[in-house]
C-alpha cells in the first residue's frame, strides 16, 4: 500500500483523493486516472509517478504548462509531501498517509468570489448565491479572457517589432 495520497485541494473535486501506487494521469480525458472538470486543463496535462521518497510530476506538453508550488516546470521534477500541482485552476497536494492520519483534508475553505459591480475589494455581495461551480466557471473565463489579451499584446509588440526592422532595413540601404 503506497503512502502517498494526491488530494484535490481547489478546483471542482476539492476533497478527492488518490493513492499514488503507479504512475496516474491527470487531466480532462476520461482515460486518465485522475479526470479534472477544469477547462484550462489539457486532456493529457501532466504525469505522476512514485519515486523516492516522493513522486515525479511530469508536465506532458500542456498548453498552459503545470506548477510546482507556483513555480512552472519542464520535464519531470520531485516531488515531496505538502508540494502543491497546480494544473490549470485545479491545485494538487501530494501528502503521506502521517498527514492524512493528522488531518483528514488539506482543503481549505475560501471566501465567496465577489459578484461584479459589488462595492469594495475583497467583499462578496450578499445577492451571491449562485453555487459554487458557477463561481468557479467565473474565474475560468476571467482567466482565458487574461490569458487572450496577453497574446493579443504580443501579436502586437510582434508586429511592430516586424515593421521597426523593415524600416530600418530600408532606412539604413
Amino acid at each position: 500500500m503506497s503512502d502517498l495520497i494526491l488530494e484535490i485541494i481547489e478546483g471542482p473535486e476539492a476533497g478527492q483523493q488518490l493513492p499514488l501506487t503507479q504512475p496516474i494521469e491527470a487531466g480532462r480525458s476520461a482515460d486518465v486516472g485522475l479526470t479534472l472538470s477544469d477547462d484550462q486543463a489539457s486532456r493529457h496535462h501532466a504525469r505522476f509517478e512514485p519515486g523516492g521518497s516522493g513522486a515525479i510530476v511530469t508536465d506532458l506538453e500542456s498548453s498552459n504548462g503545470t506548477y510546482v508550488n507556483e513555480q512552472p516546470i519542464s520535464g519531470g521534477v520531485q516531488l515531496r509531501p505538502g508540494d502543491r500541482i497546480r494544473i490549470g485552476l485545479s491545485v494538487i497536494e501530494l501528502r503521506d498517509r502521517a498527514a492524512v492520519a493528522a488531518q483528514p483534508s488539506a482543503v481549505r475553505q475560501l471566501p465567496p468570489f465577489a459578484a461584479p459591480g459589488a462595492e469594495g475589494l475583497g467583499v462578496a455581495a450578499a445577492s451571491n448565491t449562485a453555487p459554487v461551480g458557477d463561481d468557479y466557471a467565473a474565474l475560468a473565463a476571467l482567466v482565458d479572457t487574461n490569458v487572450k489579451r496577453q497574446t493579443g499584446v504580443a501579436t502586437f509588440a510582434l508586429l511592430a517589432a516586424a515593421g521597426l526592422a523593415v524600416l530600418i532595413y530600408f532606412g539604413v540601404t
